[in-house]
């Protein structure tokens, strides 16, 4: 059975929580598409160390501990990121996300964290040239050219966070397999907020689904009990992996909880499927499913190999051989997979 995307929610991201904050700031204006200016500025004021990237089983990583985070940083997975932002502007219908960022309102400061390749950052420092955007993480992978709203800063968003002024508006996304502390993260971010300020997460939990996961289960089958899936099982075993190594890749599930419980008011959260490959109905759903499909082949590896190998003790030759086998399975055109958002 297919599972459309939630019309009441207009295809917004789940577990995506926005808050308006320790104060009364309420929101209601569209996001403002418009570019900003197309001047550029040069920052180069890096360590060496932090270029001190580790290489291990064909893959690039960040030069912090290395069970910080699990993904590489290298140039394949560069541009998968940038895929992955494609899709979530595709769910937001373009807008950077659901607070409402307007031109000449009280969000001034916007912090990202995890920032990534600092696509997202240089986005909205272009759209809203008013609004000082700093963007975060553990490698400097971004470009030197930026808007000159814009900045970029090598820092772990777990260790203490040290910012002289605090924000309107902390973003982030895709951090769960790089969070060990979700609760102290939204206590520094609570800390580090204006009164009124927003916050807001973006995240997947593991494992994916599929639309017709009754068949897997033996119910409704024809013939007896479908096999069990590769594909799922991927991600059980990352849920698996990430847990050895003190990370809850299902931690979504707690964030309205743990918000309130650290003095976040109107917090709210929006649950969606992003379908892999254009099975359910609707033009948005098929774009975004062939968006996925992509970036699955290239997140199964990246997401895999390092959790795999440090945690479940697989070779890479497993690893690979393995997702092999789980991207066969999502070529299927019979099976609806779809990640729970």
């Amino acid at each position: 059975m297919d599972i459309p995307l939630d019309p009441t929610t207009q295809g917004l991201p789940s577990n995506l929580l926005i808050d308006t904050g320790r104060a009364d700031g309420h929101g209601t204006d569209d996001t403002d598409s418009a570019l900003g200016s197309d001047t550029y500025t040069l920052t180069t004021s890096l360590s060496p160390s932090v270029r001190n990237y580790r290489e291990e089983n064909g893959r690039r990583y960040h030069a912090f501990d290395e069970n910080a985070y699990y993904l590489p940083n290298d140039e394949v997975e560069a541009a998968r990121l940038d895929l992955q932002h494609y899709t979530w502007k595709l769910t937001f219908d373009g807008a950077p996300g659901r607070v409402p960022l307007v031109v000449g309102d009280r969000i001034r400061r916007v912090l990202d964290v995890g920032t990534g390749t600092g696509i997202w950052a240089m986005e909205v420092a272009d759209a809203f040239p008013d609004k000082e955007v700093v963007g975060t993480d553990l490698s400097p992978i971004q470009p030197d050219f930026v808007p000159p709203n814009c900045e970029f800063v090598v820092d772990d968003v777990e260790r203490e966070w040290a910012w002289e002024r605090k924000f309107d508006y902390i973003h982030c996304r895709m951090l769960c397999l790089g969070m060990h502390d979700w609760p102290r993260f939204f206590q520094q971010a609570y800390d580090n907020l204006e009164p009124g300020g927003w916050l807001e997460t973006c995240e997947v939990q593991f494992p994916p689904r599929r639309a017709d996961q009754d068949l897997v289960q033996g119910s409704g089958s024809i013939g007896g009990e479908k096999p069990e899936s590769k594909f799922l099982k991927w991600g059980d075993y990352v849920y698996e992996a990430a847990a050895m190594g003190g990370i809850d890749a299902r931690a979504s599930e707690k964030f309205t909880e743990q918000m309130s419980a650290q003095g976040f008011v109107n917090v709210s959260r929006a649950d969606v499927q992003w379908p892999i490959r254009a099975w359910p109905k609707g033009r948005k759903n098929k774009v975004m499913g062939r968006l996925l499909y992509e970036n699955t082949q290239q997140a199964l590896p990246a997401i895999a190999m390092a959790l795999f190998t440090r945690h479940l003790g697989w070779t890479k030759e497993e690893v690979d051989t393995y997702v092999e086998e789980c991207v066969r399975e999502v070529d299927d055109l019979g099976n609806h997979f779809y990640y729970p958002m």
